[in-house]
């Protein structure tokens, strides 16, 4: 008897968490209140040894077939853990959500119309607000939507000045991150940054300037505090673009 193929999303969103519990099921909340519902969402505890992230994860998982978790054990880092999450994916595009940001009701639809518009770009990346640290919801005003669209990465690049985004609001198709490998293996910050510099020259890089995509939150145990991991992280970065893995070659060099 032939059987039907298993069902594809359209979102693999992947969430990698570490001994805190205290955001996570916020941004979980987010993803219930999506507007476009065709999604799943891998949440990764990398290693936290923790009672109350175990019994949190558990809890989301039994209350949305939507849901899944794994673990790594012990703690591998987060380019680890988005990795394995990308191992479980089984959607179209990717968002490597953080565990304390939160998208917006809007944010699945508002993307999944600009992919149709633009016929399927490898990498888009969305608008964010700031979130602090005891708001359980982003606060944003839904807004008509509108788009740059770039070369390529690299052209995003060199043509904005304040180019940096969260990972949280970037949005990549499944097989052009499997195409590179996915994320490095170090432990260093900046695994992001690899991560664009190697999908660099990925044709229409499309920007979503309105509405707001997600929120990004600010507090003090936030990635924007591991300054020498960031220094080490950006030493790896010039050693690659040294050693020629990033495309694009000499004339489009950062």
């Amino acid at each position: 008897m032939l059987r039907n193929p298993p069902r594809v999303p359209r979102f693999s969103i992947i969430i990698p968490i570490y001994k805190s519990a205290r955001f996570f099921p916020w941004t979980v909340a987010s993803l219930r209140e999506q507007e476009f519902h065709d999604w799943e969402a891998i949440l990764v505890d990398d290693g936290s040894d923790n009672e109350e992230v175990t019994a949190r994860m558990r809890e989301a998982e039994d209350s949305d077939p939507r849901l899944r978790t794994a673990a790594l054990v012990p703690n591998q880092g987060v380019s680890a853990a988005r990795n394995r999450g990308l191992e479980m994916a089984t959607g179209e595009y990717l968002i490597f959500l953080d565990s304390d940001d939160l998208l917006l009701p809007w944010t699945l639809a508002t993307i999944e119309s600009v992919i149709r518009q633009e016929n399927n770009p490898a990498f888009l990346i969305g608008n964010s607000v700031l979130v602090g640290p005891d708001d359980p919801v982003a606060m944003a005003e839904p807004a008509g939507t509108s788009v740059e669209i770039y070369q390529d990465y690299l052209d995003y690049r060199a043509r904005v000045k304040f180019w940096w985004f969260n990972p949280s609001g970037a949005i990549m198709r499944a097989d052009a991150v499997r195409s590179i490998n996915g994320f490095w293996g170090s432990r260093e910050l900046c695994e992001d940054i690899d991560l664009w510099q190697r999908l660099g020259t990925e044709p229409r890089f499309t920007r979503i300037t309105s509405p707001v995509t997600y929120g990004y939150r600010l507090h003090d145990g936030g990635a924007h505090h591991g300054f020498l991991t960031l220094y080490k992280g950006l030493n790896l970065m010039v050693r690659a673009e040294k050693d020629g893995i990033y495309p694009g070659g000499k004339s489009r060099s950062r």
